[in-house]
């Protein structure tokens, strides 16, 4: 596993690794496009996967913070939230809510939980 300031100095095109952050079980980040308020970006750090050590602590908060500070030229994009507690938080952090469609049946929601559950960029 990396460091994130690894990751964030070496992301060129596509990149997605497990990263290493203080105060959290385990991170999966992408440095990929991403389609927000319908214009293709290019400078969107997408966090796929966070699991805090402990929950409520405030880890997160402290890791926006100190995003926002170091890279402010960059997007960070929350993919698929699926706990309400936590998109509550995003959104009193300041990060912007995507609503995705409803899938029409079950095979559409099999195909992707991203169309079901939002995701939040700032």
């Amino acid at each position: 596993m990396i460091e994130f300031i690894e990751f964030i100095q070496n992301c060129k095109g596509y990149s997605k690794t497990w990263i290493h952050l203080p105060q959290f079980k385990s991170c999966c980040v992408k440095f990929i496009p991403r389609l927000i308020d319908n214009e293709l970006k290019d400078n969107v750090i997408t966090i796929a996967y966070i699991e805090a050590e402990e929950k409520g602590n405030g880890a997160f908060s402290s890791f926006a913070e100190y995003f926002q500070k170091e890279y402010p030229h960059l997007i960070l994009y929350m993919e698929c939230v699926i706990n309400p507690r936590f998109a509550s938080k995003l959104e009193q952090l300041g990060f912007h809510k995507i609503e995705f469609f409803k899938p029409q049946n079950y095979n559409q929601q099999l195909l992707s939980k991203e169309l079901i559950h939002p995701s939040y960029w700032k």
